[in-house]
């Protein structure tokens, strides 16, 4: 079983409310009504909101720093690209399209291959 196999049955069996685990946990309390006063302003569950954290933690963060990946705002990206001129940025989007995909398929499934390039 794949590492993605693992997280797409964990997210099947939540979909599915079947599976599920009570947890019992300790938060700081400012971290706690931090979460409580968002999950009351997007109209969700404070259980829906951890979900979704630990979701795309799960699926996306614990993955982003081992690749190298590091948040940048939108403006941030654009004005670099708006100063590059097109021939480098087509050379920059060459390199990122045959390296990128690569480093994440072998970080996520530890292989190459026809089931974990076609998801």
């Amino acid at each position: 079983m794949g590492k993605l196999d693992y997280v797409s049955d964990v997210r099947q069996e939540m979909n599915g409310k079947k599976g599920t685990v009570t947890l019992s946990c300790r938060l700081d309390k400012t971290l706690y009504e931090l979460l409580q006063s968002d999950s009351r302003k997007k109209g969700i569950s404070l259980n829906s909101l951890i979900n979704s954290i630990a979701n795309r933690y799960i699926s996306w963060e614990r993955y982003a720093a081992e690749v190298g990946f590091v948040p940048l705002a939108k403006e941030t990206v654009r004005l670099i690209f708006d100063s590059l001129e097109e021939k480098k940025m087509l050379k920059i989007a060459e390199h990122l399209g045959r390296t990128v995909p690569k480093e994440l398929i072998l970080l996520m499934f530890s292989k190459i291959d026809f089931e974990t390039t076609t998801i």
